[in-house]
């Protein structure tokens, strides 16, 4: 009996065992060796549980619900086998962070934000978080909905973790899905982490955000990571954000399966998935971003995965490196800020229907270094082409274009209407071919409304293999509507080993309703310049004659350090403090060029109240106890630094005292301006890398230079670049000038960069007596070799004294009309013996002008007319900084010479008084002649090249 009673009971105690947390009380088996949910049955477990033989799932089995202190909302299975039958079903759906709580949580309000994970929620300013390789996170909470009462949100979905020696097979659904939003926000998805020898089956596998019921936002996707060695499953994987009905969407989760990880929102376009930190692994070999996904690379990276982008958008914030790119229909490059700066180590395609799109992204209305003048109507902003109505030049590099496009001005008609944004800048540098037949895009906005001046075309630099396909490269000016003036042309410049482009690549000049058109831009085509632009006011550009290059190897020790200067003391034009952060000093510590090197950084500066943002690149030279840097600034700050570094403490080899001179060419939307920089930094680091391949680079360069200095250029460029992949510098050199000019010799420093095509980028400056920043290309690619060179005078002091024009609209034959120039000195130095010269436009005959002029008409012909062209002449002892001096003039239309709609052009000089009387027709000592005749070969150029002026002829009737 008592027996009998014992077996009695140790049965009874298996049921309860196998029973234990059983919501159903059926049998379901959970021993050391296996786990079985039956049919029809369900189970909840939390945490870890390990088991020596299999796991089979045809009922469901729920991972317990988060809750501090008793469940931690996660599930891990270890098994040699898993299945998880039709009818089998492991849920966490919900069982993560509960509403209103979690790293991303949804935001509270009249509608609860969805919360956050691998995808944000919407309506919620949260980052997401957790990693894409291994995903171990719960998700967050949908916010709660805040009106009379407070009602919660969705939680979270869980995680789950699985681990098959053997294989795993589903044909039923595992999922960690947030839970619905239907009093708030929605959850996130939560995790789902799987690793199996064989991955097999039909069914589901995800990690959604829920809906966004009644006016609440939807919850962002989760995070899923699959590695199988044998991965054939056919079913569905996703970690979709959700949808909602009239609230925010929530964005993609991530989703790696073997190395391949993929955004995919399900043809939903929401918030945006940030790919944050944790991604610069190997594990990754492809992305692939679809089906109204948007993810933001929020931080530069390097990748050598594939990207290919097909109905979804990517947004780039810092210089991304990968390894190839395909953007197919519908996919979209776009900027976080001003610029999309790609690095490809392969093929790059922008296939029909894809595009890389900077429009409107580069200053806004009314700013930039060629902001568009503010007035009745709205002048066109300036970069590559002068803006419609606009008195401010061009600016930045023809040949290797870093710069993006200025806003239009504002039209002031009793309220202020802003005109439209410059375009972005778009750089790719691509090792293999480019296909291009899609899009590629940084063109200005026009005005919001229709209103104010068109912004100006932004700046696209390409270097590649061969270049294909038959699409479009663009950085046009935008439209000045009504009578708005139209925004000048970007700048482009595109080199290639072959060019089989058979689409169009421009960069034209906004055209306008009844105002002024824009400049047309430049583009540069492996330096031959096929397109306009003007240069800007002290330019300089040689496409030499000749250009001989010599290659070969070298074995060296080189040393990297870096270094960082907070806090240095500025002084000079400015006042404040200058930060060299992360100062990146490479140099060769064995051979013929030790001692030699280059150094690059981040500069900022905080400079009578306001903050400068830019970046620094250049060579450096140690002799002795010193280290010399010479380079170009870009940026905020336009110009040149020159510093020495010295060691504080004798003898310690730190060299990490410095003072020098950023010579500033711009500053902000300001000129010319010398600051002083001393100060004691920190080295960070210093690193030792032992025999490294580098590529010796010498090219001689003969030709002639047009522009600020016309004539002969001819230099030996000799440089050192390192060539190992294995290096975190490898493609970065400097390369060391030696010019001969008419105005005499002198050295050159640069910082130089072999670009994955093979082209070498030359950026810094040369010493007296040109004294100019540098920039230039070395296509050797091409047959023969070319090296075009650009160049920038410094302390062009005439860059200080502003001109602005005042004109009518238009004009109708016999009337007399009213012209008016303002000249500023914005900078810090009296100018002596100057002059303002403005030659009139044709059919104009002079009539009057304010304070002490000289006035002369030279010889113009309209057909068989005789049409002489006013040119009046102000002249000034001096112009002290701060002044404005107000000139005006009158002028009558003549009758019988004009057509309508002609658009008559003038142009107002300010130059020293001795050269207005060399160049300038009409003002030499015997007068006018018949070869006296006035045409834009006889204007003088550069520094003096004078600010143009337009308006139209309308006939009345």
């Amino acid at each position: 009996m008592n027996f009998l009673v014992r077996r009695l009971s140790k049965a009874l105690l298996f049921i309860m065992l196998c029973c234990f947390n059983s919501e159903a009380g059926a049998a379901v088996v959970d021993n050391s060796a296996e786990l079985v949910v039956p049919s029809g049955e369900t189970y909840t477990l939390s945490g870890p549980h390990s088991y020596s033989g299999y796991i089979q799932i045809d009922g469901t089995l729920y991972a317990a619900g988060y809750s501090p202190g008793v469940s931690d909302g996660t599930l891990e299975l270890i098994a040699s086998s898993i299945t998880v039958n039709t009818s089998g079903k492991i849920i966490a759906d919900g069982r993560g962070y509960s509403p209103g709580s979690g790293p991303g949580r949804g935001n509270a309000g009249p509608s609860g934000g969805g919360g956050s994970y691998g995808g944000q929620g919407g309506g919620t300013e949260l980052p997401v978080y957790g990693s894409l390789l291994d995903p171990v996170d719960l998700g967050s909470g949908g916010g709660y909905k805040v009106n009379v009462s407070s009602s919660p949100g969705g939680a979270g979905g869980g995680l789950l973790k699985l681990t098959a020696t053997e294989y795993l097979t589903v044909d039923g659904i595992i999922s960690a899905n947030g839970d619905p939003g239907y009093d708030g926000g929605a959850g996130s998805g939560g995790s789902i982490n799987i690793t199996a020898g064989r991955l097999t089956g039909a069914g589901a596998i995800t990690a959604n955000g829920n809906y966004g019921y009644n006016y609440n936002s939807a919850g962002g996707g989760g995070r899923i990571a699959l590695f199988s060695q044998y991965n054939l499953f056919r079913g569905i994987i996703s970690a979709y954000g959700g949808d909602s009905s009239f609230a925010y969407r929530g964005g993609p989760g991530s989703v790696l399966i073997n190395g391949l990880l993929t955004f995919d929102n399900g043809g939903i376009l929401g918030r945006t998935a940030i790919m944050g930190t944790g991604y610069n692994a190997a594990e990754i070999s492809k992305i692939i971003i679809k089906s109204g996904a948007v993810v933001d690379f929020s931080t530069g990276a390097v990748l050598g995965a594939a990207l290919e982008i097909t109905a979804a958008s990517v947004t780039v914030r810092d210089a991304l490196t990968i390894g190839s790119v395909t953007i197919n229909n519908g996919g979209v490059i776009v900027p976080g800020q001003h610029k999309i700066d790609l690095v490809v180590k392969g093929q790059m395609t922008v296939a029909a229907g894809g595009m890389l799109l900077a429009d409107g992204m580069g200053y806004p209305p009314g700013s930039g270094p060629g902001r568009g003048k503010d007035g009745d109507t709205g002048g066109g902003g300036s970069y590559g082409g002068q803006g419609g109505g606009s008195d401010l030049p061009p600016y930045g590099s023809l040949i290797n274009p870093v710069d993006f496009g200025s806003g239009g001005g504002y039209q002031i008609s009793g309220s202020s209407y802003p005109g439209g944004a410059g375009g972005g800048f778009i750089r790719l540098s691509v090792s293999g071919d480019l296909a291009v037949d899609g899009r590629i895009s940084a063109n200005g906005n026009s005005g919001a409304d229709y209103y104010g001046g068109g912004g100006s075309g932004g700046g696209i630099n390409i270097t590649s293999g061969r270049l294909t396909g038959s699409g479009i490269i663009r950085a046009d000016g935008n439209y000045g509507y009504s009578y708005n003036n139209g925004g000048g042309g970007g700048r482009i410049a595109v080199y290639c080993g072959q060019k089989i482009f058979t689409g169009n690549i421009t960069a034209t000049g906004g055209e306008s309703a009844r105002g002024l058109f824009g400049d047309n831009g430049s583009i540069v085509d492996n330096g031959a310049i096929i397109s306009g632009g003007r240069l800007a006011p002290g330019e300089s550009i040689t496409a030499p004659a000749e250009t001989i290059g010599a290659k070969r190897s070298l074995t060296e020790n080189i040393t990297e350090e870096t270094m960082s200067f907070n806090n240095l003391t500025a002084s000079g034009t400015y006042s404040g403090v200058v930060n060299l952060q992360q100062l990146v000093i490479v140099k060769v510590n064995s051979g013929a060029y030790a001692g030699k090197g280059f150094a690059k950084g981040a500069l900022s500066a905080l400079l009578d109240g306001k903050t400068y943002s830019s970046s620094f690149e250049g060579s450096s030279y140690l002799k002795g106890s010193t280290i010399s840097i010479k380079g170009l600034v870009t940026g905020d700050i336009s110009g040149s630094v020159e510093l020495e570094l010295t060691e504080a403490v004798s003898g310690s080899g730190i060299y990490n005292r410095a003072g020098g001179l950023i010579n500033c060419n711009r500053i902000g939307e300001s000129v010319l301006a010398k600051v002083y920089v001393s100060g004691d930094g920190i080295r960070i680091y210093e690193n030792d890398y032992q025999s490294v391949k580098l590529n010796l680079t010498q090219t001689a360069v003969q030709g002639n230079m047009t522009g600020d200095y016309a004539g002969p250029f001819n230099a030996i460029f000799t440089g050192l670049t390192i060539d190992d992949p294995a290096n975190p510098h490898n493609g970065e050199g400097y390369s060391l000038a030696s010019y001969s000019t008419a105005k005499g010799e002198a050295p050159g420093w640069t910082y130089a960069k072999r670009l994955e095509s093979g082209i070498i980028t030359v950026s810094g400056m040369l010493d007296s007596p040109l004294y100019a920043l540098i920039q230039g290309v070395f296509n050797s690619n091409i047959n023969p070799p070319k090296f075009i060179l650009n160049t920038e005078k410094l302390d062009n002091s005439l860059l200080a004294l502003r001109v602005r024009t005042f004109q009518p609209y238009g004009i109708s034959p016999g009337g007399t009309y009213s012209f008016g120039i303002q000249v500023e000195n914005q900078g810090i130095k009296t100018f002596e013996n100057m002059s303002v010269v403005v030659v009139a436009a044709p059919h104009m005959a002079f009539v009057a002008a304010s304070s002490i002029y000289t006035v002369h008409s030279s010889v113009y012909w309209t057909e068989d007319k005789y049409d002489p062209i006013p040119s009046i002449r102000w002249d000034f002892l001096e112009i002290i900084p701060g002044q404005t001096i107000n000139l005006s003039y009158s002028l009558k239309a003549r009758i019988g010479v004009m057509f309508n709609g002609e658009i008559l052009k003038g142009r107002v000089y300010i130059l020293p008084t001795q050269d207005a009387l060399d160049s300038l027709p009409g003002y030499f000592d015997e007068g006018a002649t018949d070869e006296d005749v006035i045409e834009d070969v006889d204007m003088p150029t550069g520094e003096s090249g004078g600010s143009e002026f337009y308006f139209k002829t309308i006939l009345m009737n």
